[in-house]
Formats: structure tokens, sequence, C-alpha cells
């Protein structure tokens, strides 16, 4: 359950820094970055279904870059 809290502080600090210098990157960016980082996750040691299921609520927002 740690690992869970951990990963779940670590995906809020990502976005955070992702959305704040993700101009150039736009939508499409986003989703190439939100596969890797899923891959990543993955081959780090976190179960797929907890990245499945963190990762689902990730979205794209560009009125918070504007």
């Amino acid at each position: 359950m740690i690992i869970i809290q951990m990963f779940k502080l670590f995906l809020n600090f990502i976005f955070l820094f992702f959305l704040t210098f993700n101009q150039a990157f736009g939508d499409a960016g986003f989703k190439e970055w939100k596969i890797k980082f899923k891959t990543r996750a993955i081959n780090s040691g976190i179960s797929e279904k907890v990245v499945n299921e963190i990762m689902a609520k990730a979205i794209f927002l560009p009125k918070l870059i504007n």
C-alpha cells in the first residue's frame, strides 16, 4: 500500500512538472509521454494494474498552460 501512495505522490509531481513545461508538446506529446511513463513505471516494478488505474485518470489540460 505504501508503494501505491508513493507512486501517486510521484505522479502528482510529474504531472505538475509536465503541465508546467508542456506548451511545446500539446495533446499528442502528452499521449506519447503517457505511454512511455506507463512502460517505465511497470518496468520499475510497479504493478501494471496500479499503473493503469492511476494513469487512466491522467488527462491533458491545455487551459492550465495558457
